[in-house]
Formats: C-alpha cells, structure tokens, sequence
C-alpha cells in the first residue's frame, strides 16, 4: 500500500490542487488527509477540491475543523483519529493535537507509528519506542518550512515539498 499523508491546509485552495497534482503522480491506494482544512470560506471550496481528487480520501478531524464543517466534508471521516496495521505494525494517523509530537496512544508500542500534522513543520523522529511522523502543513507552513505532504508505503516515510515534489526527508521506519 503506499499512502499520501497531508494535513493543515486552513482553507488553502491553491494547497488542495496541488494535492491533487501530487496524488496524479504518486498514484497512492489512499490518500490521508489530517486535519484543519478550514479558514472562513465554509465547507464549499474544499469539497469541490476534494471531488477532483480520485482517489479514496480519509479524514481526521484537527482542532480548527468545527463539527459542522467537518461532518460535510466530501471524504471518509475517521474523527480524531484511526489506526491501520501495515507490515505488522500499527500505525496511528491523527492531527496531532491530542497525540502526536508528545504522546501516542497506550496501544502503540515499541517500533510502531503516529502520523501526524498541527505543528506546520515537517519531522520524523523516534522517541520512547515509537516513530513520529509530523507531515508538516500544505497550506501553511511554518518556521521556514515548505508546504509539504508525506507519502509512506510502509516502510519508508518520506516528505516532500509542495509543489516541487522534491524530497526533504526520507527514513526508513
């Protein structure tokens, strides 16, 4: 499987074509999307972004998404989070405000995963066991990073910058 990870887009159009662009090329099973795609422009233009774009798209819910904007998105809606189990390890994709950078949940263990956006800035490290992935924000990067996006195929977790494509960081997990 090979998944397309982005997050925080905060009403970002111009970000969600750039998705778009991105998946076209990638060709991913699936496409995860984080969490915060709002700014004040409601629920309409992502979704018409979102209709471009096909390929099966998931959703979390992120801390600036209120739940009536949420609820209507055009995706499949995973709330605060789910989990998958790729290659014999579970793998935890979330916003990042609830776990994330500090925390994971108590059923992740020792070489397992979390995905996750809300601090704009992209990283992968491995603290107490676990693997944390920060895609960083495709519609509004922070600290002098690029609007990125994530692909992972299970093994690898690599970031790329928006709309370059090219690679900022490649780790295997």
């Amino acid at each position: 499987m090979k998944y397309l990870i982005a997050s925080d887009f905060h009403g970002n159009i111009d970000a969600y074509k750039e998705l778009k662009r991105a998946a076209e090329n990638i060709l991913p099973d699936k496409i995860i999307l984080l969490g915060d795609y709002f700014d004040g422009s409601g629920v309409a233009p992502v979704n018409n972004e979102l209709k471009k774009i096909f390929f099966p798209l998931l959703a979390v819910q992120g801390n600036c998404d209120y739940p009536a904007l949420y609820n209507a998105l055009d995706a499949g809606l995973m709330n605060n989070g789910f989990f998958e189990e790729i290659n014999g390890r579970r793998i935890y994709f979330t916003h990042g405000h609830i776990y994330g950078r500090n925390s994971a949940p108590a059923v992740i263990g020792e070489n397992d995963a979390v995905f996750y956006g809300h601090y704009h800035v992209p990283e992968i490290s491995k603290s107490g066991g676990i693997w944390r992935v920060c895609v960083g924000s495709a519609g509004r990067p922070r600290g002098g990073s690029d609007a990125c996006f994530c692909v992972f195929d299970g093994i690898f977790a690599e970031i790329f910058s928006f709309p370059s494509g090219k690679s900022i960081v490649k780790t295997k997990l």
